[in-house]
């Protein structure tokens, strides 16, 4: 395996915010973006009030901190002086860490650390030690991005759940694109586009890319997607997952057009042989065979056409060149629909008792509230009640 590949770049802009990009790759399939702005020698510009500065953790930064023409300054955290230069005299706290160039004013971090960020003070003073300006920045370390991958599959109708997993990394950003244009909302089942996770419609196929970036680092990882209902599953990719529907049929892109000679088959049991252009089935009734696409159909999907196939490319002297292997899966369509409806119908009827329920509460409320107001009604009636007695004659 190659080395980790550290590579730094620090991008000042108009926001006074400067970023260092710590870039790490690995061989593979992946394809790498790296955002420069400036080059890779371009510091933290430090000579600005308020700076924010970014640094990759484990990796360095450069700042440029004064001009050229600056003798004597201080430079801090809080209170903790870290760099000391008076008359061109530089006095480190951490020498190992630590470097100041004169000539060009830049100062470099080595081996950053969690701890190195925080807020950092520059104090520049005169010949004479009379502190002449004060300014400070702010320096955030962030765990670099290392790799990224990215997982997809085929489920039944051509649903298309996608899975975006980065390895390290801090307040990671996600973003996706299709074909080279920005993935919409409208392109997916489920999820939305700043996820890591997304369902693509069935009709969605081409170059999907997810790019996964923070403030030092950004690598993204492309995959062709494809499993609408009128795409074949791609079998010419090792371990395909392909799903098709109970009773119905399915189609695979199994080998190349340009690939004469063959054997299709399932746990050892040769399904379908081609040598030569010459096409053999054993199942003639249920499987056909395209030359011209390399495209095979299966017909009438049974249980039992789930499970684990193998294809097996000769040349044309019978020396076996390839072997890769796909999985598929019957799925019967229509007890998932009637599990749907049953599920909306039972929805509707909760919904409807649990209507009926607050009306019933609502009823026997007024009918209480009523019967307490006649009952006060009643009470004041009698307390109104006078007994006159009137003399005897």
């Amino acid at each position: 395996m190659q080395k980790l590949l550290d590579t730094l770049s620090h991008i000042p802009s108009e926001a006074s915010e400067c970023v260092v990009k710590d870039m790490k790759a690995t061989p593979g399939l992946v394809v790498w973006l790296f955002t420069l702005s400036q080059g890779m020698d371009t510091p933290c510009d430090g000579r600005r009030e308020g700076a924010l500065c970014y640094g990759p953790l484990g990796g360095e930064i450069v700042f440029s901190l004064v001009d050229k023409d600056t003798y004597a300054f201080n430079w801090r955290k809080e209170y903790f002086s870290l760099v000391t230069v008076r008359k061109n005299q530089i006095r480190y706290t951490f020498p190992k860490r630590f470097s100041f160039t004169p000539n060009n004013g830049r100062l470099k971090i080595e081996t950053l650390m969690r701890n190195d960020s925080g807020k950092y003070t520059l104090s520049i003073f005169s010949n004479e030690g009379m502190e002449l300006q004060s300014r400070t920045l702010q320096l955030f370390i962030e765990d670099p991005v290392i790799s990224v991958h990215l997982v997809s599959k085929c489920q039944f109708q051509g649903k298309q759940p996608v899975t975006c997993l980065p390895k390290g990394g801090d307040n990671l950003q996600y973003s996706w694109s299709l074909n080279k244009k920005p993935l919409q909302d409208s392109d997916l089942l489920s999820g939305y586009v700043q996820a890591n996770n997304i369902t693509l419609k069935p009709s969605i196929s081409g170059q999907l890319v997810c790019s996964v970036k923070n403030n030092v680092s950004e690598i993204r990882k492309e995959v062709f997607v494809s499993c609408g209902m009128d795409t074949p599953c791609d079998g010419r990719r090792e371990g395909a997952l392909c799903y098709g529907p109970l009773g119905g049929e399915i189609v695979f892109s199994l080998v190349d057009k340009d690939t004469s000679s063959f054997i299709w088959d399932k746990g050892r049991a040769p399904l379908v042989i081609v040598r030569n252009n010459q096409i053999r089935y054993i199942f003639s009734k249920r499987f056909s065979f395209t030359p011209n696409n390399g495209r095979l159909k299966i017909e009438n999907l049974t249980r039992n056409d789930s499970g684990n196939y193998t294809l097996s490319s000769f040349s044309n002297e019978g020396v076996e060149r390839q072997s890769r292997t796909l999985q598929l899966f019957i799925e019967d369509g229509s007890k998932s629909n009637q599990r749907n409806n049953y599920l909306l119908i039972m929805r509707g009827v909760l919904s409807a008792l649990f209507i009926l329920l607050l009306i019933g509460l609502v009823v026997v409320y007024k009918q209480k509230k009523k019967q307490s107001s006649i009952e006060a009604e009643e009470e004041l009636t009698y307390a109104n009640v006078r007994l006159n007695h009137q003399p005897r004659r």
